[in-house]
């Protein structure tokens, strides 16, 4: 009878913990465009956090609400995500977004179930002030494209009554300079992607391969030189053909070569003119002393 009674008790707490699970839409590199449409609650965490691990009976169990809340629940693993975590800037965890038609704002309220449900249903994010635009990363809580970061409690009341109550309204939108979809937060996912393949390419050389720390060191060095000095010659090449900064052929002044071709052809003109008076006095000189030769022999 007893252990009729644990298989039936530990059946419904397992077919209600995938109940929670199968509402939590986990999101990552491909799908976290989709936070851009409806609205949203988003969590940042990690396995090894131990504030992530008390965290998540409340998220879950905000997840079971996510349909009669019409909101979607979702959650970010930022170390199977590492892109993720640089492109919505993430320097605590967990960090919870309210996300609503791709407005940004970040939850700080209660982290209970209630108080997330309140946070929605009251929409209190309104009264936060969105994600700048330059750090939009399209993610935390988001509806309609609007990111707002949950700073509130973390239960799931807390998380439900954020919801319910529109509390989210109450948070300003983050900004659009941080949104997720920005450009410069695409360039620095890239570079948290890039830092991670480095580390792990480290990670394998040194545990798998047995190549020594100092070498694998001195070999990534070496690349990252190599790199910009490729880099920088050309770009010091674009710019030069862009922006070139030799000596440049002196342009002549249309009046000042004028000018300088009338002196040389007056030059010329006075220089054949001298010629021709030279010549015709030599003719004239000579033409005088054969007259004169005449003249001695006629006498």
């Amino acid at each position: 009878m007893w252990l009729l009674t644990a298989v039936i008790l530990s059946l419904a707490l397992s077919t209600q913990c995938f109940a929670g699970t199968r509402n939590l839409i986990a999101i990552n590199e491909e799908t976290w465009t989709d936070l851009l449409k409806g609205e949203w609650m988003v969590e940042f965490h990690a396995p090894w956090c131990p504030a992530c691990k008390d965290l998540q009976k409340a998220w879950h169990a905000f997840a079971d609400w996510s349909k009669d809340l019409n909101i979607k629940v979702a959650e970010v693993d930022v170390t199977v995500n590492p892109g993720l975590s640089g492109r919505f800037l993430v320097t605590a965890l967990p960090t919870i977004y309210h996300v609503k038609d791709g407005v940004f704002r970040t939850y700080s309220g209660p982290r209970d179930k209630n108080d997330f449900i309140s946070y929605v249903e009251d929409k209190k994010w309104s009264l936060t002030d969105p994600v700048p635009s330059y750090k939009h990363p399209n993610s935390p809580h988001v509806k309609d494209g609007v990111f707002r970061t949950y700073s509130g409690p973390r239960d799931k009341n807390d998380f439900i009554s954020y919801v319910e109550d529109k509390k989210w309204s109450l948070t300003d939108p983050v900004p659009s300079y941080k949104h997720p979809n920005s450009p410069q937060m695409t360039v620095v996912a890239w570079f948290f992607k890039l830092s991670m393949f480095v580390r792990d390419k480290h990670n394998y050389l040194v545990e798998e391969a047995g190549v020594p720390s100092w070498a694998s060191y001195s070999m990534f060095a070496g690349i990252t030189l190599a790199l910009g000095c490729v880099l920088g010659f050309f770009i010091v090449c674009i710019i030069d053909r862009v922006f070139p900064t030799g000596p440049q052929p002196a342009k002549q002044d249309r009046k000042g070569g004028k000018k300088d071709q009338n002196k040389k052809n007056k030059k010329d003109e006075q220089k054949k003119k001298d010629d021709e008076k030279a010549q015709h006095s030599q003719e004239e000189k000579g033409s005088q002393e054969g007259n004169l030769l005449f003249d001695l022999s006629f006498w």
